[in-house]
């Protein structure tokens, strides 16, 4: 609960301060250090909003991660910064299972297609959840990007708006 809601908050300082989009939110670009410090890091396909706004019809990310936006008729389809709350959801999964959803198959073609047009993800049914954690995903896969909370709205949440770290 506290790495997603310091990441939830480090998005909304990247969407609003910086005016970036990350695109590539995911465990393994999520750093802890002591104390419970969470920090985002690979801000390499980052897109700054101000200087390449027609490259963001670019599909650009992890493909487990990336939100339909970002995958549907990929170079014709522009995506804004929801696609980041989109992947945080992912990775709240991906944190509660140890993998993300559809991680079992194989065909990246397969995943993309499951994520454009399936339901949104959820966790694995063996996965024990709160119903605030419930209620964070599918806030958070919302699959219409204009439903999808901004990541400040996402940090108020209760799954993790009262989160502290772990000692």
């Amino acid at each position: 609960r506290w790495v997603i809601g310091c990441v939830a908050k480090g998005l909304d300082y990247l969407h609003t301060q910086r005016r970036t989009i990350h695109r590539d939110i995911k465990a393994a670009n999520v750093l802890l250090a002591a104390g419970g410090l969470v920090k985002l890091a690979d801000l390499g396909v980052a897109a700054q909003l101000y200087t390449t706004m027609s490259k963001r019809g670019t599909m650009i990310g992890t493909p487990h991660w990336m939100a339909p936006e970002a995958l549907a008729q990929a170079g014709e389809t522009r995506y804004d910064n929801k696609v980041d709350v989109w992947g945080l959801g992912i990775t709240a999964i991906e944190l509660a299972q140890m993998a993300p959803p559809f991680a079992e198959v194989k065909s990246v073609f397969q995943v993309m297609m499951q994520i454009v047009s399936g339901p949104p993800p959820a966790p694995d049914p063996s996965v024990r959840a709160s119903d605030a954690f419930r209620a964070f995903l599918a806030a958070a896969l919302d699959k219409d990007p204009a439903e999808r909370p901004t990541a400040a709205a996402l940090a108020e949440l209760p799954f993790v708006a009262d989160a502290e770290p772990d000692p």
